[in-house]
């Protein structure tokens, strides 16, 4: 699964539907997968294609769905050879902890596996 991220067709105001519209149909032409929204994101669902040749996408990133102790775990390889690091959560859905409290216990989870 991709996040889509498509710069300035969110901010169209009243019209941004069209806009959006316009971005899904570019997307299903080049890639033939399926796509669904999650407030202002857009995500793909098994693509393997190239979306750099999509018109409207400023950039997109693999997303995996996960637990917090997974997050943990990931975490952990990503920092595993670095002297320092930031940990950043953002949340799509505010039904989870804030993302301040995510960041803190990822990190100490980090620091303590490391040393």
């Amino acid at each position: 699964m991709y996040l889509v991220r498509a710069g300035e067709i969110f901010l169209k105001g009243k019209n941004h539907r069209i806009f959006e519209n316009k971005l899904i149909n570019n997307i299903k032409k080049a890639t033939d997968c399926k796509t669904f929204k999650n407030f202002k994101n857009l995500y793909l669902i098994d693509s393997n294609k190239n979306l750099d040749k999509v018109f409207g996408i400023t950039s997109y990133s693999e997303v995996i769905e996960t637990e917090l102790d997974k997050i943990n775990e990931t975490a952990l390889t990503f920092v595993k050879d670095q002297k320092s690091f930031r940990i950043r959560a953002k949340r799509t859905t505010k039904d989870y902890k804030p993302s301040p409290q995510i960041e803190r216990e990822v990190g100490a989870h980090v620091v303590e596996k490391r040393i």
